[in-house]
């Protein structure tokens, strides 16, 4: 696999190429995509998305970083189900408002 840099994604192709490497994941498979969303959804396991308790900690370390900077970007890259950037704005939103929060998966 080889390691992406911010330029692969800023001189990206625009509109994007659908993916064709390797197999089709199944996602309109009602049994696979079920699974799949228990997976990203479970707070056992940080295999498909981050517990909560590690998004907090991004999301402190963001604030951390961004404080008191109007208008600063918040950028999040493999959002999967979104939550870093949905606890920034639920947990903080004195802090969000006048932010760009931007997520890319």
């Amino acid at each position: 696999m080889a390691i992406m840099k911010i330029s692969d994604v800023s001189n990206r192709q625009i509109p994007a190429q659908p993916w064709t490497d390797g197999e089709k994941i199944p996602w309109n498979e009602p049994g696979f995509s079920k699974r799949m969303l228990k997976e990203h959804l479970s707070q056992d396991h940080d295999a498909a998305s981050r517990r909560l308790e590690i998004v907090n900690q991004q999301v402190e370390y963001c604030e951390q970083l961004l404080r008191g900077e109007t208008g600063s970007a918040y950028p999040r890259s493999g959002v999967r189900t979104g939550s870093t950037l949905s606890r920034a704005c639920t947990a903080r939103p004195q802090h969000t408002r006048n932010r760009l929060l931007t997520g890319v998966d």
